[in-house]
């Protein structure tokens, strides 16, 4: 895997030195992973909420893009309800993102995403007003995403895409309780291109194999 990731994806055709640019919207709702009992007997309901995503993706040979089969990268906005409003209240989070290839068959293309950012919970732990929270002991937390998508266009403007992910959203421990939250969740969403874009035909390549030699000599000593 790591081999083919690390193709050199030329495009077939002429060289296409463009970048495309294009905002997504997703809707999503899953569940709460109760990873503490408390919270088995707390959660009422669904997390609920949304994102909105700013897309990059750069087609210029030589760029660091060209190595990984040239993934998307944005910044994306996330907000998400957890299954008890006036307990656990709601979290947002801003980040930096990759979408990854994994896939292509016809127009449906699969990939994976991976987002690293910073979190705010609105209802964090509060002695006196809210001692049932043992997730949140702060308002700012770390936010860490994965997940796995279907992006399939209908014009070559608009797309639409169907997400799984794994939302997580901890402080650390930099301030307790800090028990952390994790959501499971599916998406149904859209993607709108700011000009006219049509998927280009990838042909991979190896890239060239260096001809130095190097020497790597090493000693150890263990009881």
């Amino acid at each position: 895997m790591l081999t083919s990731s690390f193709c050199v994806a030329e495009i077939s055709a002429a060289q296409n030195d463009s970048t495309r640019y294009a905002i997504e919207v997703k809707y999503h709702q899953g569940i709460v992973v109760p990873h503490h009992t408390s919270m088995t007997y707390l959660i009422n309901d669904y997390a609920r909420g949304g994102e909105i995503n700013l897309i990059r993706q750069r087609h210029k040979a030589g760029l660091w893009e060209s190595y990984l089969n040239r993934p998307e990268t944005g910044i994306g906005f996330w907000f998400s309800s957890f299954g008890r409003p006036d307990i656990y209240g709601e979290g947002f989070a801003i980040y930096p993102f990759i979408n990854f290839r994994l896939f292509q068959l016809g127009k449906l293309n699969a990939k994976y995403k991976v987002a690293l950012g910073l979190g705010y919970a609105n209802k964090p732990f509060k002695v006196g007003e809210n001692t049932y929270n043992t997730v949140f002991g702060s308002h700012l937390n770390a936010y860490v995403g994965f997940g796995l998508r279907l992006d399939y266009p209908l014009t070559e403007r608009l797309a639409l895409s169907g997400n799984f992910s794994l939302n997580h959203l901890s402080n650390g421990s930099a301030r307790k309780p800090n028990n952390g939250i994790n959501t499971a969740t599916l998406a149904l969403g859209a993607t709108y291109d700011l000009v006219p874009y049509k998927e280009p035909e990838y042909k991979r390549a190896r890239p060239e194999a260096s001809k130095a030699r190097e020497w790597i000599a090493s000693v150890s000593a263990g009881r």
